[in-house]
């Protein structure tokens, strides 16, 4: 501006002045937003640096003037100030236009969040990714930033998840019995590199690991031929990556998503499984995930994990007591849901052939959702 009163960024779109009292007017396009200094600093770093210690000290901040000109679309900024205000911001809102804004901007965290949603439903690029950050820079790295990503057509991947063309992880779970050893045992394929064999503690140690590590798909069932009739084998798939499935990093916690997301999360979220068995002489037990070892008595610790989700362990009844113990040992721990089919695709008899060699008259499945566990 010629009159000397605002400070004009080298783009030419924004010019700011601030009272003393840290409240500002943000005219954008023509319409008026009034909001706190901090609101924009703390949520933008375009915004930061036009409050800077060293602009606010010259002569251009007059304590008399304290409108900000954005020329920009006020419709697609409002939405980000809620969003600045709020600390949430619904999937719904973030279109084209609020991405291309929330860039020039500058939104740090908003980005961040972005990012991970983004390329994780996407579902290309490195794998193991852990960090926030670093999923952060694979998106940067492989889809080009998030001009790039929008001119090469991924915007609808952004909202909805791809699952057509999205990379895919493989385990081959194997159970195995000859001569009265039984084993089970998983393999994990990535990009057709097979690592090594996981030694699973029976069938339900192979369904809660597989469960705890994303695989919840079953896959194709191999039809074992003559020389390996001892052997069964499933295949298990997962996305190569997943937000439901991320155990470090809360970005994406800032954004709310569809209820279509919401309803297909709580469909197809990870389980944990565990058999309630009641023998022929009334014998009561449940096999539950090994994080339930809590009787040294009961269970050699030196052999067991209790944070392996392949370990599983026992859980069972004084002699003097009936089944209303576990009963409610279930209800407890909110394994309320009744499986009506077996999990795996493998047959009941082979349940009951890799429990352990009892003689079983009753078996009952319960699951509830792996999510509770982490909460």
């Amino acid at each position: 501006m010629s009159d000397g009163n605002a400070m004009t960024k080298d783009d030419g779109n924004a010019m700011l002045l601030v009272n003393k009292r840290g409240a500002t007017t943000v005219n954008v396009g023509g319409t008026r937003f009034q909001t706190a200094a901090s609101t924009l600093m703390t949520n933008s770093t375009y915004f930061a640096s036009l409050f800077s210690d060293n602009w606010l000290n010259s002569s251009h901040a007059k304590e008399d003037d304290d409108e900000i000109f954005l020329d920009q679309d006020p419709i697609v900024f409002a939405k980000l100030l809620s969003y600045m205000r709020k600390g949430m911001i619904r999937i719904e809102d973030i279109d084209m236009d609020v991405l291309f804004l929330a860039e020039f901007l500058r939104m740090e965290r908003l980005l961040l969040a972005i990012k991970v949603r983004w390329y994780c439903n996407i579902g290309k690029g490195p794998v193991d990714l852990e960090s926030d950050e670093a999923i952060a820079t694979a998106f940067d790295e492989v889809h080009g930033g998030i001009i790039k990503a929008i001119s090469n057509g991924l915007y609808p991947s952004f909202q909805e998840q791809d699952n057509v063309n999205a990379e895919q992880d493989l385990a081959l779970l194997t159970v195995y019995e000859e001569n009265y050893d039984s084993r089970v045992y998983v393999e994990r394929i990535v990009n057709g590199a097979p690592g090594v064999p996981i030694e699973c503690d029976g069938i339900f140690g192979a369904l809660n690991g597989l469960h705890a590590n994303g695989f919840t798909s079953p896959g194709l069932q191999l039809d074992a031929d003559a020389p390996h009739r001892c052997r069964e084998y499933i295949t298990f798939y997962r996305r190569r990556h997943s937000t439901i499935m991320r155990t470090t990093g809360d970005a994406t916690s800032i954004l709310i998503p569809t209820q279509d997301e919401i309803n297909r999360s709580r469909d197809n979220y990870p389980k944990q499984f565990v058999a309630y068995i009641l023998t022929t002489e009334e014998d009561v037990r449940i096999i539950a995930p090994a994080e339930f070892i809590i009787n040294e008595a009961d269970v050699d610790l030196t052999q067991r994990d209790s944070t392996n989700p392949y370990n599983t362990t026992i859980i069972k009844l004084d002699e003097d007591r009936d089944d209303r113990e576990l009963k409610y040992w279930l209800l407890k721990h909110n394994f309320t849901t009744p499986e009506t089919s077996w999990p795996l695709g493998l047959p009941k008899t082979s349940y009951i052939s890799y429990l352990g060699g009892l003689n079983k008259c009753l078996l009952q499945i319960y699951s509830r959702p792996l999510k509770q566990q982490q909460e």
